[in-house]
């Protein structure tokens, strides 16, 4: 498990910009051919340099497992396209505009935000190919912001209750960690992005909340 502290679009908030699978990685257009190869190289993905709605938020308007991927209403259809000659599997989800702030899966299961209808969270679970549960997190139906999951571990808000940690384990079948990053942000989803071989994490995270971060995602 490598993880390495870095900023996307000179920002340590990765999770807004990135996102990843086991397989897959997306960045901005902007990003350095040198902070690709690192990505490349740590979290064992292809890298894919694109646009989400003509713009670089693509943590917050895609949700993406293994070589699938979930965008917001808003993607354009020349991007859909794009990431299908990349190599995804596209479902664009009609109704949402920030999906990634709405849902969080690995390989196990996954947990959607009480705001999107039972209909379309069955919809991505189909798609997915897992089961998904419908629940708030830490007090915020944000559970995509409030958690992150990955095939090893999963960290979550710190305000996470005992009973709500305890149904994520039994969900994502595996261990977590209650934590913040990025000097203090709860909502951990902005600040990391992380598949079961690597992870990057905002460059202002501190010692001990990588510490956390790194004992959950381990496994």
């Amino acid at each position: 498990m490598k993880i390495f502290k870095t900023t996307i679009n000179s920002s340590p908030f990765v999770g807004v910009f990135s996102c990843a699978s086991e397989k897959f990685a997306l960045v901005p257009h902007s990003t350095s051919q040198k902070k690709v190869e690192e990505i490349e190289e740590n979290m064992e993905v292809k890298v894919i340099k694109t646009s989400l709605a003509n713009c670089p938020l693509l943590g917050v308007l895609c949700v993406m497992f293994e070589d699938k991927i979930v965008v917001s209403e808003i993607v354009e259809e020349s991007e859909k396209k794009f990431l299908e000659k990349n190599g995804l599997k596209v479902k664009q989800l009609k109704g949402y505009t920030a999906i990634g702030n709405l849902v969080s899966v690995n390989k196990n299961g996954g947990i959607a935000s009480t705001l999107m209808s039972p209909a379309h969270a069955k919809e991505i679970a189909n798609f997915f190919g897992i089961k998904i549960v419908q629940k708030d997190i830490a007090q915020s139906n944000l559970v995509g912001a409030a958690a992150i999951a990955t095939d090893k571990g999963f960290i979550v808000h710190p305000n996470v209750t005992k009973p709500e940690f305890l149904a994520m384990q039994k969900i994502f079948g595996v261990e977590g960690n209650p934590t913040t990053a990025n000097y203090g942000d709860s909502f951990i989803g902005n600040d990391i992005v992380a598949n079961s071989k690597g992870a990057m994490v905002g460059e202002i995270t501190t010692t001990f909340e990588l510490t956390r971060i790194d004992e959950a995602l381990r496994g």
